[in-house]
């Protein structure tokens, strides 16, 4: 079935006489649409064209860091996204940074300017943990 935002359209479900009339209300917030176009971006972002622009984003969901490693260039910011119900950190080991307790849908960022291995966990939950390549 194909739907026409913002416009009426006949669908036919088959061959046979049988027609549905489908109308959406572009009024109406669309939740589920919109937390997949923001999958899609930060998707997006995470490839390789996201070094170029200076920006990476890293999702706290499933008590885990997604990507658990990453490798970026000298100057990038990442930046880190709780998708989980419980509060969580970016904490580095080294001491360079220590974001605020997260929680669902908090971000936290810091940009890493120097070429290096940087490892972090998340002090509620010492077992999630993550490495940042700065090259």
């Amino acid at each position: 079935m194909v739907l026409a935002y913002g416009c009426a359209q006949n669908v036919a479900e088959d061959t046979s006489t049988q027609t549905e009339d489908v109308t959406v209300d572009t009024n109406v917030p669309m939740q589920e649409t919109n937390e997949a176009v923001e999958e899609d971006i930060e998707q997006m972002l995470n490839t390789g064209d996201n070094n170029a622009q200076g920006t990476y984003i890293i999702n706290i969901k499933g008590f885990t860091f997604n990507p658990e490693t990453v490798t970026v260039d000298a100057g990038t910011v990442v930046t880190w996204i709780n998708k989980d119900d419980a509060k969580h950190t970016a904490t580095s080991d080294e001491n360079m940074f220590d974001s605020p307790l997260l929680s669902n849908g908090d971000k936290f960022s810091y940009t890493f300017d120097n070429p290096g291995t940087f490892t972090y966990y998340c002090k509620p939950h010492p077992y999630m943990v993550g490495t940042i390549i700065v090259e």
